[in-house]
């Protein structure tokens, strides 16, 4: 009544209490709570019983709607609201928990190979709401499954549809994914030159997104991979205005290329006299190194070298290694046994 009445303001819960991991909750505190809540910290860092795991399955999206009913299953049910086990949509999950919680999409690719961004009740008013109580309801982990890639997603107007790729991402790659902001449909170029690369590379046939924020840094301009438009294959680096506004531009460059690497991204660089006085060079060089980062899988897993390099010929050097393409589980062994309040918690894992 207080708040109805404009007397007292609203009181937002600040202290997250549910999730014994982070990255339980990482996602809905960046995107829906811009990071105001407070998390507390678990005392298992890694384990196979706790945090989030993506799962990419092979399945097809059936459009006619078919399912088959199994009530033999009944009894494996319940309807509390904090134990046993339930299948339970959208819409209706609100209040509920459990220890772990598998979040199924079961949209997808048709038989064709279609990917519509058609996602039920996340596209319609409130999506982004239903989103984030779905992706809060585990204690200790969830597993996300899906046929198809964040990545695989392209940027789209429907704001939760949107978050619904973030968290994809988020949920295959980690909360690293938080460190690249959503793309600007209105951005543009910042000098005649970046304008020029980005014709040059849009006349080639590939997507081009200009000024990419990173990390507190921009990308001047980033290529989409063919393969999956919602994931970047190539940031662009030139000498323009943010290079030019530093007073030392050799500490921040090298700043930026470790900063940006170690977030995963590769990188090329084109300085303007190349440009302008050896052109058709720099323009050969650069559609070598796109081809080559397009020609790779967009979904595989990039971790930092040990050393890094520099390469030749204005790129920059990817400074990493293809570790795995995430088309399943990762491999498991047995589990060790958790203890938890209540007992021992623990089960098997196989591929």
């Amino acid at each position: 009544m207080c708040k109805a009445s404009g007397i007292s303001p609203g009181l937002p819960l600040r202290c997250h209490y549910r999730s014994r991991h982070e990255n339980l909750i990482a996602f809905s505190n960046h995107d829906f709570y811009d990071n105001s809540m407070v998390p507390f910290p678990g005392a298992l860092e890694q384990g196979p019983d706790i945090g989030v795991e993506f799962i990419k399955a092979d399945g097809v999206y059936d459009r006619s709607g078919t399912a088959t009913a199994r009530p033999d299953l009944d009894r494996h049910f319940t309807e509390g609201r904090l134990d046993g086990f339930f299948v339970k949509n959208l819409e209706t999950v609100q209040g509920d928990e459990r220890d772990v919680i598998i979040l199924s999409i079961g949209y997808g690719p048709d038989h064709r190979g279609r990917l519509l961004s058609t996602f039920g009740p996340i596209n319609r008013e409130g999506g982004r709401r239903r989103l984030n109580v779905a992706v809060t309801r585990a204690r200790r982990r969830m597993e996300v499954i899906a046929s198809f890639f964040g990545g695989d997603l392209s940027d789209s107007a429907n704001k939760s549809v949107q978050h619904l790729k973030r968290y994809l991402q988020s949920a295959q790659h980690g909360p690293v994914i938080f460190q690249t902001e959503a793309a600007d449909p209105d951005a543009v170029p910042e000098s005649p030159f970046e304008e020029e690369v980005i014709d040059v590379l849009r006349g080639w046939g590939y997507d081009v997104q200009p000024q990419v924020g990173v990390a507190g840094f921009r990308i001047d301009m980033a290529v989409r991979h063919p393969g999956a438009p919602g994931t970047y294959a190539l940031g662009i680096e030139g000498d323009g205005a943010m290079y030019h506004s530093s007073r030392a531009a050799r500490y921040p460059d090298r700043l930026r290329e470790s900063v940006l690497r170690d977030l995963g991204w590769r990188l090329h660089r084109i300085w303007g006299t190349d440009g302008y006085r050896n052109r058709r060079d720099a323009m050969a060089r650069l559609r070598a190194t796109v081809e080559a980062v397009c020609s790779e899988d967009p979904h595989a897993v990039r971790v930092p070298s040990l050393v890094g390099t520099v390469g030749s010929g204005g790129d920059l050097g990817n400074g990493d290694a293809v570790v795995e393409a995430l088309h399943g589980p990762l491999r498991r062994e047995a589990a060790e046994p958790v203890e938890v309040a209540g007992g021992r918690w623990s089960r098997e894992w196989s591929s």
